[in-house]
């Protein structure tokens, strides 16, 4: 292997491992990543490695999921301890073949390693995707995955690609949505269905194993929470509401409007001709626009972009009829999965995760005709924009999205760490036994200060820390004070 070979691997797992261990490292597990992250996993741990995880609770059960990730983190417990610094290896590991994955599927769509570092630049940069890579759920292995098939996919081999599909899928089931996009992309190119089509139906062999699985040790094929009527909570109005919440996110938030403005301007004009400034500047005046406009607009000019693109008769190779029948499918799939599920909170950010390699590969590449300087300085300027955004967002409803949430978390944990008699979440107390994912209240397993904590105060505060606060732990309190960015902790004392 040559330097030009090796280099983006030293990048990109250089900064996974500098990140997990100068920052995120001490950032404490909560959310997910113990309502049913930790619990499958340290349940798995304590049953000889399980292959289906069977605890009392929803959480022990992975939810439902499947439990590949949770399985080899249970394997690192055993091997390594039931620390932190265990919960983020794979979480880290994953982070740098994410980044690699969209280095090199912006260079597979250009040809141009420039284009490729512009594309793992847009991820790092991107709030969500940083605020998740580190954590200890198996959202960002199954963005690397995404990331990688589309690779293969872009580089004709279509076997890899679907391996990498199930891998995907394992991670997360919503995965086979990808496996839909390169069939689809295949028969619009080819216009006909063959036998090599065949390979894409792989992946559905994860959701009925999986399913298999449940059923004969839980009694489940489809965890509850996710199959049955619509949630009689949704408004009127819930799928343009959701269609703004995703699409929203992902085309407009964050300050990504701006190279989708000028990767449309692209668009709209003839092949080898340069859009000028005005033009793209033209398209960005959507910014000034309340949100709900601004993507109503956005919306309307992509629609215009792909109108012009298919009357010019021009339709775009199949990499890229693949990744954008992709990102459009995942949007609308969690749109409209509360219509046939009773949870109508499916609302997380992290669950479109996988959509941002392709997303930053496609922007990147668009830019490319716009010659190095043009899209160098649009890219950075888009780039500083959307870190800013890392610490000034805070969404109440997720504080996981952004860092801004997670700095919170981390005073916490600082402050828990420097009393001298900390104090030990029950979990058999309020309204949310063992933090919300049981039927039954159960015995307190070997407590964890550092990572229990904060999601009993997300609970109690409806998912936001407040500038003062109290932690229920059982018969004892543990108070707080919020100042900044750093946490006043005071001593535990009896309720």
């Amino acid at each position: 292997m040559t330097i030009r070979t090796t280099l983006p691997w030293l990048a990109c797992f250089g900064v996974a491992v500098a990140l997990s261990l100068l920052w995120f490292g001490s950032v404490p597990l909560f959310g997910d990543e113990i309502g049913y992250g930790y619990s499958a996993t340290s349940w798995i741990a304590r049953n000889s490695l399980s292959l289906v995880p069977a605890g009392p609770g929803r959480g022990e059960m992975a939810m439902g999921h499947p439990a590949m990730f949770f399985w080899l983190w249970a394997l690192l417990i055993r091997v390594f301890g039931d620390t932190l610094a265990t919960a983020r290896i794979l979480p880290t590991i994953a982070a740098g073949f994410g980044l690699l994955g969209t280095w090199r599927l912006g260079k597979e769509l250009s040809g141009s390693d420039r284009v490729g570092i512009m594309a793992a630049l847009g991820l790092l940069a991107s709030p969500l995707v940083l605020a998740q890579a580190f954590r200890a759920l198996p959202d960002t292995a199954h963005m690397a995955a995404i990331a990688w098939a589309t690779v293969f996919y872009t580089r004709g081999r279509r076997f890899q690609a679907a391996l990498l599909t199930v891998l995907a899928t394992v991670f997360r089931q919503s995965g086979i949505i990808l496996a839909a996009a390169f069939f689809l992309a295949d028969l619009v190119h080819t216009r006909k269905a063959g036998r090599g089509q065949l390979v894409w139906l792989l992946p559905l062999a994860v959701p009925l194993l999986n399913g298999l699985m449940h059923l004969s040790v839980n009694g489940f094929f489809i965890f509850p929470q996710f199959i049955g009527d619509a949630s009689p909570e949704l408004p009127a109005n819930w799928i343009t509401e959701r269609i703004r919440l995703f699409a929203g996110h992902l085309v407009g938030e964050d300050f990504r409007w701006f190279p989708v403005s000028a990767a449309l301007a692209f668009c709209f004009h003839q092949a080898g001709r340069r859009p000028g400034l005005g033009f793209i500047a033209a398209l960005s005046l959507p910014a000034l626009l309340r949100p709900p406009t601004r993507l109503a607009v956005t919306t309307g000019f992509i629609l215009l972009a792909g109108l012009l693109i298919l009357v010019r008769k021009r339709p775009p190779r199949a990499a890229v009829t693949a990744q954008v029948l992709f990102i459009g499918m995942i949007v609308a799939f969690h749109v409209l999965i509360v219509g046939v599920g009773p949870d109508p909170c499916l609302n997380l950010f992290r669950y479109i995760l996988g959509a941002y390699p392709p997303f930053m590969a496609l922007l990147a590449n668009s830019l490319q005709r716009a010659g190095k300087t043009v899209s160098a300085f649009i890219w950075i300027l888009f780039c500083a924009a959307s870190a800013s955004c890392m610490l000034t967002v805070r969404h109440p409803w997720q504080p996981d999205a952004t860092l801004a949430g997670l700095l919170e978390a981390r005073a916490v944990r600082s402050a828990m760490t420097s009393v001298e008699s900390p104090v030990y979440p029950d979990s058999r107390i309020g309204d949310y036994p063992t933090l919300g994912y049981v039927d039954e209240p159960q015995e307190a397993g070997r407590p964890d200060v550092i990572n229990l904590v904060l999601l009993t105060a997300d609970r109690r505060n409806i998912l936001a820390l407040l500038p003062e606060g109290y932690v229920f732990t059982g018969r004892e309190t543990f108070s707080w004070v919020l100042g900044g960015l750093s946490v006043t902790a005071h001593e535990a004392h009896l309720r």
